[in-house]
């Protein structure tokens, strides 16, 4: 059984191997990494998935990162992060979130979760250290998705 709780500890260091399947680029985890809420899913005791969500402004929040470990995906455990952050958001508020160009699972997983396309930020993995590749392909732009809760 999957248990979605708010991580309350203070030092999320423990995350940071979760935090970086989300978000491959260690030094932008890190700039965010001690912000925002954190929920944690677990199951028999382990942490298997964590979801950063962080306030942009009174009507806007952001999911920064979402990771599942590997070997406890397409279990619904991902979505169940999803509907927790939501249930902790004001009705009226826009959730967003930010994925790779290429990346078609999670373009796929967050449209399947109610999200819907409105925009790009253009260039926005150049300012990654290092190339972070999807599906054979290169990550360039950021698509950004939203959904009104």
């Amino acid at each position: 059984m999957v248990m979605i709780a708010e991580f309350t500890g203070r030092d999320r260091t423990a995350l940071l191997p979760l935090l970086l399947l989300g978000d491959e680029d260690i030094t932008q985890v890190r700039s965010y990494m001690q912000t925002g809420r954190v929920l944690v899913a677990q199951v028999a005791n382990r942490t298997v998935g964590v979801l950063l969500l962080t306030e942009i402004d009174d009507v806007t929040v952001e999911v920064k990162d979402l990771a599942v470990t590997p070997d406890m995906q397409r279990r619904g455990i991902g979505s169940q992060l999803v509907a927790a952050a939501k249930k902790r958001c004001v009705p009226g508020q826009r959730m967003i979130v930010g994925t790779g160009d290429a990346d078609l699972q999670n373009i796929h997983f967050y449209l399947q979760n109610g999200f819907r396309f409105y925009g790009v930020r253009k260039g926005f993995f150049k300012q990654y250290a290092a190339p972070i590749f999807a599906n054979g392909v290169q990550l360039v732009d950021m698509v950004m998705l939203e959904q009104f809760i």
